[in-house]
């Protein structure tokens, strides 16, 4: 390749397409519209690299991203790199060919959790595919292009040579989170991003990140294949600096955090908790749980989370029936743990989300209607009920792949029974009721907001509407 100078990388992030995501110029997209935090952790790293990086986010500017050859050609623009995952695989590909087929010339990276499987990019004319984290890469991929390192020396790549695909060893794990700047959030205003999917959700709404890996081994997941198993946790004091940051320059008044499981190590979890109360950090926010978390005393650490501001647990509990727990590498008891964790929620005003997957390894019909059936019984507020999307780095991809693992496993179907059984659930009547009075006594001008997207949020319970 070509030695170049790399001073400007057009980050792309592609909104979903598939498996029930959000898709731009939908009646969902109006409900939620969140920032691409990963690709504002690279604009960061490449600001102090004394470079720059300029996020083209398409739920915010969807007519540059359909002109994206001519975006780029009109850009001062050194190289591309584009966000992948699953459910947009197909439209980066395409856009990988527009710009090869424009005749564009530069560099093309692609990372993300779908660029475990690089082959698709590559072939479209990719130069590089970053597997796992980025941000260390990023810069010494940058270094290769511009002739300062070989390629032989890179990790966390692979690439196209001869035909054939080439896998660099893999590159170390960032140890010390604490040494990542904050996130570059600069390309955004601070309005442009909400999530009225959650009532208890506010504006300015803003993400951040506390911690990455996970030690589990579900199998439908592919987190510890792009995070690594080891769970590295930042300070609680860079934690808190970074939410007092948040308020002062974004004037952010909610934050969802993306940790696939908030609050691991429990004294963090307390640490942070205090800290938010000692500094009186005025923010509301929302966090994702695994079932046996805060199993210790979980009235006492939800309680604590709320009093530092927490308006929302979402756990996911994907399966109820024990057989299905255990051949996703799930335990039989996480029902009854999950339920403790959404009364505690309840009793102390936090909005609660159960997330269930439908179309699972030895799951049946029956095994569906029984997770259905004991989320009516448990009442979550929510219930996030999807058909299983086979994940790129997940081990059930490869059962799928060499193996019959279910009865019911056709994902059309799987995906019609999610929609069925989550407007049973949803359109309950004392479901609504009870879920009318929480929403009336934490937040009841999310009615007011909610008016002109009554359409999408019945679409968002399962109700089909014409198109």
């Amino acid at each position: 390749m070509t030695k170049r100078s790399i001073q400007n990388v057009l980050l792309i992030n592609r909104t979903q397409t598939d498996g029930g995501f959000l898709v731009v110029r939908t009646r969902s997209s109006r409900m939620k519209r969140v920032e691409p935090l990963g690709l504002e952790y690279l604009a960061a790293i490449l600001k102090r690299a004394g470079r720059h990086g300029t996020v083209l986010d398409e739920a915010l500017d969807p007519d540059a991203v359909e002109d994206l050859p001519g975006t780029v050609a009109r850009g001062s623009v050194d190289a591309v790199g584009f966000y992948t995952n699953d459910g947009i695989t197909d439209t980066v590909v395409s856009d990988i060919k527009r710009l090869r087929a424009a005749g564009c010339e530069l560099p093309i990276l692609v990372g993300g959790p779908a660029s475990s499987e690089p082959a698709p990019f590559l072939d479209a004319g990719a130069d590089i595919a970053v597997i796992g984290e980025g941000e260390v890469t990023l810069l010494e991929v940058i270094q290769w292009l511009e002739g300062e390192r070989e390629k032989i020396t890179l990790r966390g790549v692979a690439w196209n040579e001869g035909g054939e695909v080439h896998f660099a060893p893999n590159q170390k794990l960032i140890e010390d989170l604490d040494t990542l700047p904050h996130p570059d959030r600069t390309h955004a205003g601070i309005w442009d991003y909400y999530d009225r999917w959650y009532p208890v959700a506010r504006q300015p709404f803003t993400t951040a990140m506390m911690a990455r890996g996970c030690p589990y081994r579900c199998t439908f997941c592919s987190s510890p294949f792009h995070w690594g198993k080891q769970v590295r946790t930042r300070s609680v004091e860079s934690a808190l600096d970074e939410m007092e940051y948040l308020v002062r320059e974004r004037q952010a008044r909610f934050v969802s955090f993306k940790d696939d499981i908030f609050g691991l190590k429990p004294n963090w979890l307390e640490a942070f908790c205090q800290g938010m109360i000692d500094r009186k950090i005025d923010l509301r926010w929302s966090c994702n749980f695994e079932p046996r978390s805060a199993q210790r005393d979980p009235e006492r650490i939800v309680a604590m989370m709320r009093r530092a501001g927490c308006a929302a647990i979402v756990i996911g509990l994907q399966a109820v029936h024990p057989d299905t727990l255990r051949e996703v590498s799930r335990r039989p008891s996480d029902p009854d743990y999950v339920d403790k964790l959404i009364q505690a929620g309840k009793r102390n005003g936090i909005m609660t989300v159960v997330e269930l997957i439908f179309g699972l390894p030895k799951s049946t019909w029956d095994g569906d209607e029984m997770a259905l059936s004991w989320a009516k019984q448990v009442k979550p507020h929510f219930a996030g009920i999807y058909s299983l999307i086979q994940i790129p780095g997940s081990p059930i991809l490869q059962e799928y792949q060499h193996a019959e693992v279910s009865a019911h496993q056709e994902n059309s179907q799987a995906r019609e029974h999610a929609r069925v059984a989550s407007r049973k659930f949803h359109t309950d009547p004392r479901q609504l009721l009870e879920v009318a009075r929480f929403v009336a006594k934490e937040n009841p001008r999310w009615f007011l907001g909610i008016a002109r997207d009554i359409p999408a949020l019945l679409e968002r319970v399962g109700v089909q509407l014409p198109a």
